[in-house]
């Protein structure tokens, strides 16, 4: 129980704490007088229990308990201090399983797509994510590394033979639209061998990101150079269009505007049969 010392029981202190030497002789120095302060702290019999004192220059604080509540202050303290050693003990152990069990669905998943097995590897993909949502109070003890885990997430969907589980992961799980250029990329790596139905499902990624981010004039670019890679120019005057059309500005002089004047410089640069 804490309350303010009364008007007598002060009259009755002042006199203890004047008469004590350690009052004015406490102090710190450093170097001769470049810094230096008064301070204070000691515990001083006082009625039936006893006062903490601290002093700092001309700033002063008292705190007085009896022996009993004292006893009872420091046994709370004990109790804290118990309670915190096993919470950070219980944290160690949150700490190993989380880690485990990453690694365990992160090994799962991997298996999973190398037999071929995309509908269990995309859940698994999912279940690494809700592993971290759940375990939100290791966020500053353990590294979630978001943008790892969406880049390896990024790395199996890729291999899928659709794009459609990735965008669909994408779509919930992605703050940039950096993480759909970098599937498409991805997965133009994986599947340009294969030709048939791979420029279109890389469109279908496109499509997606300028969905959710539909005013960022650098997502065109992006995907413009894209196709100006493939050697599709079509397409990538397509999106300088789009571009123009909602007012987006790349980050040169020209812009989009210019861009498609060099596209279609390289575009009649082209073997006829291209």
């Amino acid at each position: 129980m804490e309350y303010y010392l009364s008007d007598v029981e002060l009259r009755e202190l002042y006199p203890i704490l004047s008469a004590d030497p350690e009052l004015t002789t406490s102090h710190i120095q450093a170097g001769d007088t470049l810094i230096s302060m008064h301070v204070f702290w000691k515990t001083i019999n006082f009625r039936d229990g006893y006062c903490l004192c601290i002093g700092l220059n001309n700033v002063f604080w008292v705190i007085y308990h009896t022996h009993k509540e004292w006893n009872i202050w420091e046994a709370r303290q004990g109790e804290i201090d118990e309670l915190r050693q096993e919470q950070r003990k219980q944290l160690e152990i949150d700490k190993l399983l989380f880690l485990a069990k990453d690694d365990a669905l992160k090994n799962d998943a991997l298996r999973n797509l190398e037999v071929g097995e995309f509908e269990r590897a995309a859940f698994l993909v999912d279940q690494r994510i809700k592993l971290r949502k759940d375990h939100e109070h290791l966020r500053e003890h353990v590294s979630f590394m978001w943008f790892q885990i969406l880049y390896e997430s990024i790395l199996m969907l890729s291999q899928f033979p659709t794009s459609e589980p990735g965008i669909k992961f994408l779509d919930s799980q992605a703050r940039h639209w950096f993480q759909y250029t970098e599937f498409a990329d991805e997965y133009c790596r994986c599947h340009a061998a294969a030709q048939e139905g791979f420029p279109s499902e890389i469109e279908r990624i496109h499509r997606a990101a300028i969905a959710r981010f539909p005013s960022d004039g650098k997502l065109y670019k992006r995907i413009c150079l894209f196709w100006r890679r493939q050697r599709d120019f079509r397409r990538a005057i397509a999106y300088c269009q789009m571009a123009i059309e909602k007012h987006l500005h790349d980050d040169t002089t020209s812009s989009f505007e210019g861009r498609i004047r060099r596209l279609e410089k390289e575009a009649k640069q082209l073997p006829q049969d291209r």
